[in-house]
């Protein structure tokens, strides 16, 4: 799997249990029996799905990551390996209503 981009949008409200939706855009994601795993600068990324086109997939985390935390993705069986995208609290998205 190729990693190219990821994007981290905010949750609305603070009751909420989860606090970003992370979209992650790339190739190769294949939906097997070992699922897609990632996190961000150990923080997990959980409920991920991998989108229709295998060039993508989206998840929730409960925590925001620190600043400059990396995006590492692989699959349950295999680990995690580093993509090169850096968490920065700047570029994360606004909630919309």
């Amino acid at each position: 799997m190729q990693v190219t981009k990821a994007t981290f949008t905010a949750f609305q409200g603070t009751s909420q249990k989860w606090v970003l939706r992370v979209e992650v855009e790339g190739s190769d994601f294949q939906r097997c029996a070992s699922p897609v795993v990632a996190s961000v600068g150990g923080v997990p990324v959980e409920f991920i799905i991998v989108n229709l086109a295998s060039d993508g997939f989206g998840g929730l985390m409960r925590t925001v990551p620190p600043t400059g935390a990396e995006l590492s993705v692989g699959y349950d069986n295999t680990g995690l390996d580093a993509t090169g995208i850096f968490f920065d609290p700047q570029d994360v998205v606004a909630p919309t209503v």
